[in-house]
């Protein structure tokens, strides 16, 4: 099978997603999905609430189809294939999406770089005391020469 028919080991495309602007924030996200390949979360969106049937057939697919990172989650013939969004322009080399931290959905503590929950590293305080959000580490990503992600620094006064 060539990389053309994996999408989750292509480079993540440019461009615009397929689901409309706007979609991709933490208060559209339905549910999640981890991918066969990497096992990092991705999530589901949309722009309207799900009834109870959509539901279901999303947990089916979920339990049912295998996907990977870039791939859509339903095919273009089914009824939520314009209703229902996942990212399609990253990979697995992509870094875990910034709206799982915000979104309220899942509470794990999982490394930006590879989604891995365990082993994580102590945020340091030096870091602590510069940024309002530092997202977390795991140790094998840190041996690669990666670091915590930091956003939102601290405004200090002059």
């Amino acid at each position: 099978m060539t990389d053309e028919h994996q999408p989750s080991k292509k480079i993540a495309a440019t461009g615009t997603e397929r689901g409309p602007s706007g979609l991709y924030i933490n208060t559209k996200v339905r549910k999640f999905i981890t991918c066969n390949e990497c096992s990092k979360v991705r999530y589901l969106f949309s722009g309207r609430q799900l009834i109870e049937q959509d539901g279901l057939e999303i947990q089916h697919a979920i339990e049912n189809w295998p996907y990977t990172c870039g791939s859509t989650i339903f095919l273009q013939d089914h009824n939520l294939f314009d209703k229902v969004f996942v990212q399609e322009k990253i990979c697995c080399k992509t870094p875990m999406e910034f709206t799982y931290y915000s979104c309220r959905k899942v509470h794990s503590d999982w490394c930006y770089h590879c989604g891995s929950t365990d082993d994580l590293q102590d945020k340091l305080n030096s870091l602590m005391e510069k940024y309002k959000s530092i997202i977390s580490l795991y140790a094998g990503c840190q041996d690669k020469g990666l670091d915590f992600f930091c956003q939102m620094p601290i405004q200090t006064k002059k």
